[in-house]
């Protein structure tokens, strides 16, 4: 009887329950990715090498493992430098990667461990922050359970998120502090060392990558922001502690490369794409869409008016810290990815929108609804497990979805011609692409229209039983 007891009281606690699913997520994505386990690739090895120069060399200088292929024992095969090292360097005796060097910073615990297999386990741990701070976000802005669940859950089975687990880009990390920092300035904006950690991970942030900047300096405002409103004061720690790091980030690029723009490192970037094109692109692409492979965050459009009215600020500012990065990946030419799960540009500022998923779903009450909702999850539930059992590879050039070939085959219908197909070039692929855009748009709109309809709609609570006293 005292085990039994002693087992109750263990599980009543309430950090027993979160930190179980936790776990349960942690396993989930681990074999995930180890169970598809695809070869290092993309920008993968670069960072590896990077680590492995900063363990062997005690530098930042890749020429002479390049030289020497050090990337063997991860990357069997030989190594192009041509287009990952800084402009102008090639005649040089100084060769540093065109990436940032925040990402193998913090991939150096796991690569001293276990090289490739501990950087791999330690981005799956990211991703479990991820989830957590997702809940946490979903929690604060919505001061329900219920919400917080259902938006790490969409998370968890959306194939953008649970496709790049685990591999080594920039991305998750992207999002995780951007969460992180977005909680600190709704709960913790008045805490010392809440704002000096905020201002550590913002400068991380910017040494991950260029578009580090465009969400760093939101958070900055926005804390701002709300220090000068509620206590008529700058938050200070935070400049203190992310300044060094930005003064280090210019420092070395005009250093390494002799440039002050970090756009101007790379030899295939540029920033003059069609917006309307990549945005379209991006969003409906039969084979790289984000709302193809991930359906149930048309839910998001749905949420955004019931967060709106359920909590402006938080909405309000949540949109306007992300915006940036929508804007800058609206022109950004290397829309696709390159050889890397899709979606992964995405994956930088969608999270932070999923507590809209979480309120839309809870609000959802008739069976019509819930059947809707029911189908778009089962949809990007079966479009994740798909990838696990076929091991789907990264896109590449390619311009028909696996997936949608594999449906084909079964069923003799070719559903991806319902959907605008875009070249690597943003440009359409197919007649009546344009209408099939118009259309996706067209389904957006309805959906915010209706999410907007169910805020206006009033709430009914049903009365609680009265319980019957006796006499």
């Amino acid at each position: 009887m005292k085990q039994v007891s002693t087992v109750r009281g263990i599980v009543s606690r309430p950090w027993v329950v979160p930190v179980v699913l936790l776990l349960g997520c942690f396993l989930a994505l681990s074999y995930v990715r180890f169970h598809v386990n695809h070869a290092v690739s993309g920008d993968e090895p670069h960072y590896l090498l990077m680590d492995y120069s900063l363990v062997h060399d005690h530098d930042l200088n890749l020429k002479n493992n390049f030289q020497h292929q050090d990337y063997w024992s991860w990357y069997p095969g030989p190594l192009s430098e041509s287009q990952q090292i800084g402009a102008s360097q090639e005649k040089t005796d100084r060769w540093y990667s065109i990436h940032g060097i925040g990402l193998p910073l913090l991939l150096l615990p796991g690569f001293l461990l276990g090289q490739q297999k501990g950087a791999a386990i330690e981005m799956l741990l990211v991703a479990t922050l991820t989830i957590f701070l997702l809940w946490q976000w979903a929690w604060q802005v919505s001061k329900d359970r219920r919400v917080a669940y259902i938006s790490s859950a969409a998370l968890l089975i959306c194939y953008f998120f649970n496709g790049l687990a685990g591999y080594l880009y920039p991305d998750m990390v992207i999002a995780t502090i951007t969460l992180a920092g977005l909680l600190v300035i709704e709960r913790y904006y008045r805490n010392l060392w809440a704002q000096i950690g905020l201002g550590v991970l913002l400068g991380l942030l910017v040494l991950l990558h260029f578009k580090g900047i465009v969400v760093a300096g939101p958070l900055v405002l926005a804390l701002t922001y709300k220090t000068c409103r509620n206590q008529r004061k700058l938050p200070w720690a935070v400049l203190i502690a992310l300044v060094p790091m930005a003064v280090y980030f210019l420092w070395s690029t005009l250093h390494w490369y002799g440039v002050l723009n970090p756009t101007k490192i790379y030899s295939n970037v540029n920033l003059h794409a069609s917006p309307p094109h990549i945005l379209s692109a991006v969003l409906f692409d039969s084979m790289r869409g984000l709302l193809v492979n991930n359906p149930l965050l048309l839910l998001v459009f749905v949420g955004l008016p019931l967060w709106f009215r359920a909590h402006r600020e938080s909405c309000l500012m949540a949109v306007l810290v992300i915006l940036p990065s929508v804007m800058l990946l609206t022109t950004f030419n290397l829309w696709q990815g390159g050889d890397a799960p899709i979606g992964r540009y995405s994956f930088d500022f969608v999270p932070i929108l999923l507590p809209a998923v979480g309120m839309a779903v809870v609000r959802m009450r008739a069976l019509y609804q819930k059947i809707i909702a029911g189908l778009l999850f089962a949809a990007t539930a079966l479009i994740s497990l798909d990838f696990l059992l076929t091991k789907r590879p990264f896109v590449r050039s390619d311009v028909r979805s696996p997936l949608f070939t594999q449906l084909e085959r079964h069923f003799g219908i070719a559903f991806d011609r319902l959907l605008p197909t875009f070249s690597e070039a943003t440009t359409l692929v197919h007649r009546y692409d344009f209408i099939k855009v118009i259309a996706g748009y067209v389904l957006i709109a309805l959906a915010l229209i209706y999410g907007a309809y169910l805020a206006a709609e009033p709430v009914r609570v049903l009365p609680k039983p009265v319980r019957k006293t006796k006499a």
